[in-house]
């Protein structure tokens, strides 16, 4: 799968080849302002996980940008169980944090675009929570389940909660493209997600 990158910064960085068309899709749907906040959501939820790897003496040796998100690779040395649930939830935590410090702004400041930052967090908080297999949700199901009943268990356990993971974001996002009347924005983020990782 390393013929779908290309690396920056002697391969610390590597970008999906996808990752600018679908980029400059959203951009051109909806607006750079628009963007704007949501690539912000998605800063917040990596700055998360950063946070964590740093406080737990981690160091990062790989960011990958993907076209829904990123995924960082680090160093696990001597790293606890807590300390990799926390990294784990690390982005999911800041998410919710910034929402919330957001929100507490709007109640000063009426903006729609601070409003579509916040529910920005929000989503990303939320959609990391579903249990799939490629996100923070999965990873949280396979390590509350390894350190219970050791990896066979946990590896079985994240594939079921990854079914149904899946199978709830479908009929959650066909229900929301049409809340929607089929969204420009919306329909490419759904194809986005949908990218195999």
């Amino acid at each position: 799968m390393s013929n779908l990158y290309f690396p920056l910064f002697s391969g610390k960085v590597r970008v999906n080849i996808f990752a600018p068309a679908c980029f400059w899709l959203m951009l051109v749907s909806e607006g750079a302002a628009a963007f704007c906040c949501i690539l912000a959501g998605v800063a917040v939820h990596e700055t998360g996980h950063a946070f964590f790897i740093f406080v737990y003496g981690q160091k990062i040796t790989r960011f990958e940008i993907e076209p829904f998100g990123g995924l960082m690779t680090y160093t696990s040395e001597g790293l606890s169980y807590e300390g990799e649930t926390a990294i784990c939830a690390g982005g999911i935590l800041f998410n919710l944090i910034a929402a919330f410090l957001a929100s507490l702004f709007l109640t000063w400041c009426k903006n729609e675009y601070l409003f579509l930052f916040i529910l920005s967090c929000i989503f990303f908080a939320v959609i990391n929570l579903v249990p799939l297999k490629s996100n923070d949700g999965g990873r949280l199901i396979y390590l509350s389940a390894l350190k219970r009943r050791g990896e066979e268990y946990a590896e079985k356990a994240q594939k079921r909660a990854s079914i149904f993971g899946a199978a709830l974001l479908l009929c959650l996002g066909a229900y929301i493209l049409y809340l929607s009347g089929f969204n420009n924005g919306l329909c490419i983020f759904f194809l986005l997600a949908a990218i195999p990782k």
